[in-house]
């Protein structure tokens, strides 16, 4: 059976994802909301990219709100601070959570309407509203794990 895989702008992996990333940076935008969660505060590893922001001059907000897998209130909240914010684009920092989160608040940006729209209407959606081309304003720096159990969605 075919699948389709539906993911960010730009995804970079492996060792030296940060430096590559740090060049990309100033070419999304000029504030960015990093989508994350608790652990990867912990690890010291949001912190790393919060520094590359910063030596690239770009305003920055955290999201570490990711708990498990991604909720509708995790999403509204996320897109709430990033309006409030003004924020222009999107980073996802960790597993697949913070990915699907910070895709799931990029495709509200760009689309409009509720989270709960687009539950299980995908294919309905990508017909009629969804627009299709990648969102070149969303960048994934997954954790290692990650590229082993990849979603769908991811």
């Amino acid at each position: 059976m075919a699948r389709e895989f539906i993911v960010p702008g730009q995804i970079i992996t492996g060792a030296g994802a940060l430096q590559a990333a740090k060049e990309t940076f100033g070419q999304l935008g000029r504030k960015a909301m990093i989508v994350t969660d608790k652990v990867m505060i912990d690890l010291g590893n949001c912190a790393k990219v919060e520094t590359a922001l910063k030596d690239q001059g770009i305003a920055y907000t955290v999201y570490s709100e990711i708990v498990g897998e991604p909720t509708d209130i995790m999403i509204e909240n996320g897109l709430k601070q990033y309006r409030e914010e003004g924020c222009d684009f999107l980073i996802a920092l960790g597993g697949g959570s913070p990915i699907d989160s910070m895709k799931a608040i990029g495709s509200l940006v760009k689309n409009g309407g509720d989270i709960t729209d687009y539950m299980g209407k995908i294919r309905r959606w990508r017909r009629s509203r969804l627009r299709r081309e990648p969102d070149r304003r969303q960048l994934s720096l997954p954790s290692s794990q990650i590229r082993r159990r990849m979603s769908r969605c991811c």
